[in-house]
């Protein structure tokens, strides 16, 4: 187990059968809430584990020195194609769902729902630091055969082959990577989140373009409640959605509508 689940590159998962009528598929989601450094005793955690097997489908625990452990509901026939698992951390509480056939985000929101009520129940956890939320997606472009030649030629366009001619080697362009810049917080307002925005061709479905948006919300964010916790998780998926997804096929923004006070 990673400490983070950051990612820099497409994961692996199983080819997908090109469907212009489903343009968006939801690979994976993942959130982490992060917590001051704490060794938990192993027995604090089996309980908390033990509460979540009750209406989940975590099932296989496993302990992680120092002081942390991880609950998965992985098939291992499937390998790579899903990954389902909750792991507490002494600096953080990680959710994440991938399933290669895509992951609704009714499900993930559920699966945080579950996590927040423990954690706060059993590990007395009343506040988080912070919190990273991401979703990861492809995309069918519909325009190329291979979305290696859309995201070079259409959405960064750039000339490939002129690259290639100054830097004397056939260039391959994989996509590109973006940090947002936070603007200054406003009084009674929520803090506007940075995003870390990814978009690749993928490999293993040639005519997708693979986009991963990380958020990273600050704190203190509440742990009792999970309103805030699940709408920080939403509040990615409609930057996807609205902003991510237009943008690599070539469309204007449609942002979420304004909150009404």
């Amino acid at each position: 187990m990673r400490d983070s689940l950051a990612v820099t590159s497409a994961p692996s998962y199983a080819p997908l059968v090109p469907n212009p009528a489903s343009e968006i598929v939801s690979l994976a989601y993942w959130t982490e809430l992060f917590t001051p450094p704490q060794s938990r005793p192993e027995k604090e955690l089996r309980s908390f584990f033990a509460s979540l097997a009750e209406t989940t489908e975590y099932r296989s625990y496993r302990a992680l020195p120092p002081g942390g452990a991880v609950m998965s509901a992985e098939d291992p026939a499937q390998g790579a194609e899903r990954e389902s698992y909750l792991a507490v951390l002494p600096d953080r509480i990680t959710v994440k769902e991938l399933r290669s056939e895509g992951v609704s985000l009714d499900l993930f929101q559920e699966r945080v729902e579950q996590a927040i009520a423990g954690s706060s129940k059993i590990l007395g956890l009343g506040a988080f630091l912070c919190q990273k939320a991401c979703v990861q997606a492809l995309i069918h472009q519909g325009r190329h055969k291979l979305a290696v030649e859309y995201v070079a030629g259409d959405v960064l366009k750039l000339d490939a082959k002129r690259l290639s001619e100054h830097l004397g080697s056939v260039v391959r362009m994989v996509g590109l990577r973006c940090l947002t810049q936070p603007s200054e917080p406003e009084p009674e307002k929520p803090p506007v989140p940075q995003f870390d925005i990814q978009i690749e061709s993928s490999l293993q479905s040639p005519p997708y373009v693979w986009i991963s948006a990380t958020g990273t919300f600050p704190g203190p964010i509440a742990g009792g409640e999970p309103q805030g916790i699940l709408g920080n998780v939403r509040a990615v998926y409609e930057f996807v959605e609205g902003r991510v997804v237009p943008f690599v096929l070539g469309r204007p923004a449609n942002p979420p509508p304004a909150t009404q006070e």
